[in-house]
């Protein structure tokens, strides 16, 4: 009874399970992961196919309080279109532009 009670057989047989559940766990991340990066490739691809030579697109919002609520930390530099009017972001404040 060296084995903690259990045969030798019942080990292996644990052992094995345990090998054959962790084999189907990683197959099954990697499945996710490549979907996952399909996914990724495809979204980037799209996003460059909008943008035409020669221009920017810059981020729309019907008004300010959407702006604030979607960019809740601006960076300097960073430009939008809010409503009607163009706006850019000097550091400290958003700034009309036209």
């Amino acid at each position: 009874m060296g084995y903690l009670g259990r045969r030798p057989e019942t080990l292996a047989g644990v052992t094995n399970l345990a090998a054959n559940t962790a084999s189907s766990i990683v197959n099954s991340n990697v499945g996710i992961l490549s979907n996952l990066q399909t996914t990724i490739k495809s979204n980037v691809v799209s996003a460059i196919n909008e943008i035409k030579p020669g221009t920017i697109r810059i981020t729309v919002f019907a008004n300010n309080t959407a702006r604030d609520a979607n960019i809740t930390v601006p960076l300097a530099g960073m430009l939008v279109l809010s409503n009607t009017k163009f706006q850019g972001y000097d550091g400290n404040a958003w700034i009309d532009l036209n």
